[in-house]
């Protein structure tokens, strides 16, 4: 249900909350302002547009009703101009002022009354609304904007408006004697969910920069960004760079960039500019998309699925507003640092990329003198099957790092971690430090501490836990506490002892690990399929695994049978009567390939 409110009255009472009077003065006891008031929208410009062609039959086009010219709340100007009390929200220096929009009216229509869901869009273009009030006293463009309604009910359902080509006018005390605000532009310092972090003027061309408010994320506002784009003869990547982050003004009119919720805006607002760098190079949504002849089907639901939260939950945002989204804003970018400064790297190194939640993940710059990382490493102790048999490579066990300069040395003996409030994600990201993919927290076993026992103060850090699954251990989204400062803060409830270290186990994949193995004997050839996922066995079955022969790297059709602890079998025979000097096996689920085994040659 939408509520619209009209006929204040403001009643100015004494300490006790009695004796109420109307507030008809002001505080310094001059009477309260008025001003002409009434709107109206001209029509006799317009152009009239349906299922995107311009009717220019005059027959065709819907005849202007008296009851379109009217604006809510306020009287029809060409009838007679009502002169107000200024409202207590137009504040204590309220002035007189005319302005004006060009307005956009869209909606859709129904055509046959025998297929009511079929319906075909129309628009209105080049309506003027120009209405006189009082406002407070420093409003701009933007301010009015803001305020206006965004949609109304019209005789064939919901219509969206837009408005631009703003013209604000400041008039004399009786509304008469109007003229352009000289002061131009008026950049807020707040802005919802955002504020300004600078304010400036280029070649005579005001602008100023902003901010969100995490988690919020920052959107270029799109006339400003396509009319530098025109302007300048930029690419988005190019405007993104320069103005992503900026407001600008032009006839007066300040065109202020949006702080959006996550998730709803369409893209992260990945930054261009980080602590101490920037980036270098933007990867964007209309390259990515270009990039294929068909868009990815996950790429296609995201975008309806962003589409509905925007259309739910932010009314200002209109259909070319999200094209706009989507079509021009970048969602990867890599950095560098300034000289003299050296980067936290993410697992993809110099590259920030956005999530679907709305987030993102960036590198960090710090100075070179003060730049510290951590270092890792896994002891598996006596679990044996935490080590790789063919490299020797342990890939679990219990953790230890230490600090180390931008140079490698160390700063530091090797300490161990507490588990408290440790998580999946934070292991993974430890994984990634030692060349896995995911990685998941265990339990510390005796075999893995063997007989020796751990000191309190061997233990350096603890309450290490990360927001997401694709991050390294120095993300902005991982947290840790030193384990004396939280000793200190929280007394024997951070206490840590030998059985609680921190333990791991590292994966390839971060969904699931593949592993194909090709065996012969003299009776058959065995294709061996071993599927685990976070270490867990998988349960296999030919009807979702198939098999590719491959006889010196063709693809030989070959009839084999299928037992789900051993997996994919051919007799020897049959295999001797092919001319070959090499084979291997290919595993695939559906049409994707997930998994190969080596290569075997008849001489080996």
């Amino acid at each position: 249900e939408k509520i619209s409110y009209s006929d204040c009255e403001l009643l100015i009472c004494d300490d006790d909350g009695e004796n109420c009077k109307k507030q008809d003065n002001n505080n310094d006891g001059t009477k309260a302002k008025s001003c002409p008031r009434c709107g109206e929208v001209d029509f006799s410009s317009v152009s009239f547009y349906f299922n995107d062609q311009k009717v220019t039959d005059a027959a065709q086009v819907p005849a202007v009703q008296d009851s379109w010219k009217k604006v809510p709340d306020y009287g029809l100007c060409s009838d007679s101009t009502e002169t107000k009390e200024c409202p207590a929200l137009a504040g204590k220096d309220p002035v007189c002022v005319k302005f004006s929009f060009t307005m956009k009216i869209e909606g859709e229509a129904m055509t046959d009354p025998s297929k009511p869901d079929q319906k075909t869009p129309y628009r209105w273009e080049n309506a003027k609304l120009q209405i006189r009030d009082c406002l407070a006293k420093g409003a701009t463009c933007a301010d009015i904007a803001a305020k206006m309604p965004k949609e109304q009910t019209g005789d064939t359902g919901t219509e969206k408006i837009s408005y631009s080509d703003c013209e604000l006018l400041i008039c004399d005390d009786d509304g008469e004697n109007c003229e352009k605000m000289e002061s131009g532009c008026r950049f807020p310092d707040l802005i919802p969910r955002g504020y300004k972090t600078s304010e400036g003027e280029v070649d005579g061309e005001k602008y100023a920069t902003y901010m969100c408010y995490p988690p919020f994320v920052m959107t270029p506002n799109m006339y400003s960004f396509k009319g530098y784009m025109e302007k300048e003869g930029k690419t988005p990547k190019e405007a993104y760079m320069t103005i992503a982050y900026t407001a600008g003004c032009y006839a007066g009119t300040a065109y202020i960039p949006k702080c959006m919720e996550p998730g709803k805006a369409g893209h992260c607002g990945i930054p261009p500019y980080i602590e101490n760098g920037k980036a270098v190079e933007f990867m964007m949504k209309e390259e990515k998309d270009g990039k294929e002849d068909k868009e990815d089907k996950d790429d296609k639901e995201d975008k309806e699925d962003q589409k509905d939260k925007v259309e739910a939950n932010d009314s200002s945002v209109s259909e070319d507003e999200m094209k706009f989204m989507w079509e021009m804003m970048p969602w990867g970018a890599k950095y560098e640092c300034y000289e003299g400064y050296e980067m936290y790297k993410t697992m993809k190194d110099d590259m920030g990329w956005c999530r679907k939640d709305g987030s993102f993940e960036i590198p960090r710059c710090e100075q070179k003198d003060s730049f510290t990382s951590l270092e890792f490493r896994l002891l598996p102790g006596g679990e044996k099957k935490l080590i790789d048999r063919e490299s020797g490579k342990a890939f679990g066990g219990i953790v230890q790092s230490r600090m180390v300069k931008a140079s490698g040395t160390p700063m530091g003996e090797w300490e161990y971690a507490c588990n408290d409030g440790f998580n999946d994600y934070a292991a993974g990201a430890i994984c990634r430090t030692q060349g896995f993919m995911a990685g998941a927290k265990i339990q510390m076993t005796k075999r893995m501490s063997g007989s020796k026992a751990v000191q309190a103060d061997a233990f350096g850090w603890t309450y290490f836990s990360c927001k997401y699954d694709d991050v390294l251990p120095q993300s902005m989204w991982c947290e840790a506490t030193r384990y004396k400062d939280a000793m200190k803060e929280m007394k024997m409830k951070a206490k840590c002892f030998d059985f609680d270290r921190m333990a791991v186990k590292c994966f390839k994949s971060a969904t699931f690990n593949v592993g194909v193995e090709l065996i012969s004997s003299k009776r058959v050839v065995v294709c061996q399929v071993k599927m685990e996922k976070k270490g867990m066995p998988m349960k296999l079955d030919n009807a979702t695994l198939k098999v590719k022969w491959m006889l010196d790297d063709k693809e030989e059709e070959m009839e084999s049978t299928f037992k789900k602890r051993k997996g994919f079998i051919i007799k020897t025979r049959d295999l001797n009567k092919k001319e070959y000097q090499c084979m291997r096996c290919m595993v695939q689920m559906g049409d994707m390939i997930v998994g190969k085994s080596e290569e075997t040659c008849k001489k080996q």
